[in-house]
């Protein structure tokens, strides 16, 4: 089996190294590698220079400094693994050049959208990543917006041109990519997939604990392998206990985001607000009973449909998340006795991660300027994690955000106004309405009616047991800790210190065959679903060894959220829901 592994993303090494092992591991079990790196050939814009923060407008200079970073990194793989190896930069001709600029001269911002070679709408598959880094809403480019544009397009034109004659003079059984799903990736897999290459694309699990030591290896790209995880799930994962393996990695999971260890995480760090102090920091009455509407950001959504990775929207039974909120707001104008608060995505403003203001956000703004008294809004700047307001809420309405599924994890209830989207099982772990009739009167339900489950919990943790372990390969037999450390500025100068000593050998990634190595072949072989490969070897609780696993999770998470000696201060109907079944 011949793999074309494209990877011009040699910069981001916590990808790079972890999908240089895939490979090895996959090369142990028969197969040929060729090994695609960039070797500057993306110097205009690039992901490694996104992942930076900076926009297009970053000087040369500093382009140039990741561009060398990313060199050195290729050079590293090259010289850790020894695959077959070339880059972008080496497969284009002149004549690509030369096509690449007759094609620029002809496009402009009124026509880029609308532009097409061999077929693919090219114009809009190579602004993945612009529509997503500017939190783009509207399928549309402006003036102001060209240059930028520009840069994005050159990239892919020449990935685009360059994959072609790899695909054409390599003939690969199979390519590889890391997250297809970029633009300067997703132009050379549409151009396999045309010739009936199979493609997978490989990225980290959703583990936050240890996402580094786990990898999905998804047919096509992320938004399918999600689905056919879905469908899996239905027919056959819902119905059986959870591993102890599972478990410990759901407890691994909720201790790390509750804790708010991460950067990538918009859930916010724990404000440890008593009931009294957040009811006051919105005038809640203490008799009310809360709804938490929590919205979700378009950016990513838009961006996937703007590239033919996710569909429009089918099952929604609001126009969009601003009727939906107005019309919520409208039905709870008529519920005195209850409170709404509406939490604002933290990517809807300027974040941990990025500094854009969406224009998505500008909108909602005009909704809120006349609010009845029982409606609040959650924003980033009052300092309140999602976590806190859990413990106070009744239930929740969400579009398609996880918050779903993290309201389900303490039993909470939840309604969703689609059914599109469902990279989690919304429709067991909550309910999806589907008529605004019905959406209004399940809302009276759970306002009359406690809707807190503890069989809610099971379905949630056995779910993410599911999409955590047995979704994925476990890579931690070859990904150790050091992994992002080793690229960090203290262990960077630490190694030239060893390197004069002649130690830095100490410091080397280890090279090694994943054990999961045969399946991760016998995925990319067979195309069978990696659950079902993974299925063969695990032991399944009995569902009465499974509740005992729930109950002592849940004990410890709610140790990190409400402190140790929780059980002594049942101060909240959260707690005593949960005590009463676990004492």
């Amino acid at each position: 089996m011949k793999i074309l592994a494209f990877a011009p993303h040699s910069y981001l090494w916590p990808h790079a190294f972890p999908e240089a092992q895939v490979l090895h591991s996959l090369r142990a079990q028969g197969a040929e590698i060729l090994y695609v790196g960039c070797g500057e050939a993306l110097n205009s814009w690039c992901i490694p220079m996104e992942s930076t923060g900076a926009d297009e407008s970053l000087e040369e200079a500093k382009k140039k400094e990741i561009c060398f970073q990313c060199l050195e990194n290729y050079k590293k793989i090259d010289n850790l693994f020894h695959f077959s190896h070339t880059t972008i930069a080496e497969t284009l001709q002149t004549e690509d050049f030369e096509s690449i600029e007759e094609i620029m001269n002809s496009l402009s911002a009124k026509n880029v959208m609308d532009f097409r070679l061999d077929g693919l709408s090219f114009g809009r598959y190579s602004l993945y990543n612009h529509f997503l880094q500017h939190k783009k809403i509207e399928f549309v480019i402006d003036e102001d917006s060209w240059d930028a544009v520009r840069l994005h397009l050159i990239t892919c034109l020449r990935s685009y041109f360059a994959g072609k004659r790899l695909i054409e003079s390599y003939k690969p059984d199979v390519v590889f990519f890391y997250s297809s799903g970029y633009s300067v990736n997703l132009v050379v897999r549409l151009h396999a997939e045309a010739q009936q290459i199979p493609c997978f694309s490989v990225f980290a699990g959703s583990n936050w604990s240890n996402r580094l030591k786990t990898i999905h290896i998804a047919k096509k790209n992320s938004f399918n392998h999600f689905y056919e995880r879905d469908d899996l799930w239905k027919k056959k994962f819902r119905f059986l206990p959870a591993t102890k393996e599972s478990l410990t990695n759901v407890k691994n999971f909720l201790h790390f985001i509750l804790k708010g260890q991460s950067s990538f995480l918009y859930g916010g760090k724990p404000s440890r607000k008593s009931a009294k102090e957040i009811r006051d920091l919105f005038q809640i009455p203490e008799t009310a009973k809360i709804t938490l509407l929590a919205t979700s950001s378009y950016d990513e959504l838009k961006s996937a449909q703007l590239v033919d990775e996710l569909p429009l929207e089918k099952s929604a039974i609001f126009a969009n998340q601003i009727e939906w909120i107005k019309e919520t707001v409208e039905f709870y104008k008529q519920k005195t006795e209850s409170f709404l608060i509406i939490r604002i995505h933290p990517r809807e403003l300027p974040n941990q991660r990025d500094q854009v203001l969406s224009k998505h956000y500008i909108e909602l703004k005009r909704i809120f300027d006349n609010l009845p008294k029982n409606v609040k809004v959650n924003l980033p700047s009052d300092h309140l994690s999602f976590y806190d307001l859990l413990e106070h809420i009744d239930f929740g309405l969400i579009s398609w955000s996880s918050a779903g599924r993290d309201m389900a994890v303490w039993g909470i209830p939840f309604i969703s106004y689609l059914d599109d989207y469902s990279f989690y099982p919304r429709s067991d772990l909550g309910s999806v309405a589907k008529s605004k009739a019905e959406y209004f009167v399940q809302i009276d339900k759970l306002i009359s009616d406690d809707g807190w489950s503890f069989d809610r919990i099971i379905k949630t943790f056995r779910w993410l047991g599911f999409e955590m372990y047995d979704t994925v390969f476990d890579m931690s037999d070859i990904i150790d800790d050091r992994l992002v450390l080793l690229e960090s500025f203290f262990w960077r100068n630490l190694r030239r210190v060893l390197r004069r000593l002649k130690l830095d050998h100490f410091l080397k990634p280890q090279v090694r065959v994943a054990k999961q190595g045969k399946l991760m072949f016998e995925r990319v072989v067979s195309g069978r679903p990696t659950e079902e490969i993974l299925e063969v070897d695990r032991m399944r609780l009995s569902p009465e060894k499974e509740l005992d696993e729930v109950k002592e999770i849940l004990n410890s998470i709610c140790e990190v959220q409400f402190g140790e000696n929780w059980k002594e201060n049942l101060s909240s109907k959260l707690r005593n829901n949960i005590f009463g079944y676990i004492k």
